[in-house]
């Protein structure tokens, strides 16, 4: 008997924040990780390696959680610190230059000069975050291939002959938690901003 899955959740965040196409990636990686758990079920490998193979799958399915739950932050964090998105930062940015440009008063220009750099730095945290999300459900997918792999491989092989599946696996995972790590960093720096 190999051990159950621990479902991905529906969406976590709020419903006013747009999930970004994350709810429909985790239901296809929860999919894929059902199928080749049935696949390792079906197929006549040793209950060693069954077990460890199901292990495996298990890992990823609790590290594509943590990694959601830390993109579904992330989306939090940018949809409170800009709401409308770049447009609506570049249109502050915009505005805030031509006030300064309109200011007579020294000490009014140097003001709006210090708010304009903040915005420019929040505009870089926000490219910066979004290339992380994307960096995140790139290794997701990556995770979900080498989940759909391993069932493919389950189901014609015989026992012993799948240490590539399982090396494949492990290193999705690994990327994956560095992922999270990342991720975190990126979102606490943001929301020191």
């Amino acid at each position: 008997p190999v051990e159950e899955t621990p479902a991905l959740p529906h969406s976590q965040e709020p419903s006013t924040i747009d999930d970004g196409g994350w709810n429909e990636l985790l239901r296809s990686c929860q999919e894929s990780v059902d199928s080749a758990k049935a696949a390792i079920e079906a197929s006549e490998m040793s209950p060693d390696v069954a077990v460890e193979m199901a292990g495996q799958l298990t890992e990823v399915a609790e590290t594509v959680l943590r990694v959601r739950q830390t993109a579904g932050s992330i989306r939090r964090a940018i949809a409170e610190v800009a709401p409308g998105g770049l447009e609506a930062l570049d249109a502050e940015l915009l505005a805030l230059e031509e006030r300064g440009q309109k200011a007579t008063d020294e000490r009014l220009q140097k003001i709006v000069l210090a708010n304009r750099r903040l915005l420019e730095a929040r505009r870089e945290k926000l490219l910066a975050l979004e290339a992380e999300e994307e960096r995140m459900r790139a290794s997701i997918t990556g995770v979900q291939l080498a989940a759909q792999n391993m069932q493919l491989d389950a189901a014609r092989l015989r026992a012993g002959q799948v240490p590539e599946v399982m090396t494949s696996l492990s290193e999705s995972l690994e990327q994956l938690n560095q992922e999270v790590e990342i991720a975190r960093q990126v979102e606490s720096e943001l929301v020191n901003v």
